[in-house]
């Protein structure tokens, strides 16, 4: 009969956290290619935009449903692993892919807008129609926005909460160090 000892347990578990961590690593650069897959998909929309060719119907809903996908895997990561999400620019992607490029996209929807209803206006004509569509516009733009100040403020509080521990910790052991100082410097005295 085998004897279990101690160390052979330690080292069971070091090969076994090892293991974890490993595994974990990869389904982050899983992640991180799923990632790279929609952001190429999304960039290819936004390049048949920007030449104007004539999109298929319901590229605006496949460019939204790709943005919220990526968004999911994007604050999966960061919120799985920080460092390697750091090192890979999650949050920029996030930001950028998933809420600025929409963001712009509106902008200059708005600007375009804005600027046929003041030709409109100089020319005699009716505005109305080009007023209704600015403020349409101009809600889908703050909804943008909101959605995305919604997002980074429950992505603050997780990172918080996740560091929250970390915090705890210190604070015991630079209050245990002080007591300790305190202590040596009274017996010193």
């Amino acid at each position: 009969m085998a004897r279990h000892t101690h160390s052979q347990g330690s080292k069971r578990s070091a090969h076994s956290s090892l293991t974890q961590e490993t595994d974990n690593t990869e389904a982050i650069l899983a992640k991180f290619a799923q990632a790279e897959k929609l952001e190429a998909q999304l960039s290819a929309i936004d390049d048949d935009k920007k030449a104007k060719r004539k999109l298929p119907a319901g590229t605006d809903q496949k460019a939204q449903g790709l943005r919220a996908k990526l968004c999911q895997v994007l604050i999966e990561v960061i919120v799985a692993d920080p460092v390697i999400s750091h090192s890979k620019d999650a949050s920029k992607r996030l930001w950028h892919s998933c809420f600025y490029s929409r963001v712009n996209e509106l902008r200059q929807e708005l600007w375009k807008e804005k600027s046929r209803a003041k030709k409109r206006q100089v020319s005699g004509g009716d505005v109305s129609g080009s007023e209704k569509i600015v403020g349409v516009v101009n809600e889908r733009l703050k909804g943008s926005i909101k959605e995305a100040l919604k997002l980074y403020e429950w992505l603050i509080d997780k990172m918080l909460k996740m560091l929250q521990p970390m915090i705890q910790s210190q604070s015991t052991n630079v209050s245990e160090n002080s007591e300790n100082d305190d202590y040596e410097h009274a017996v010193v005295a």
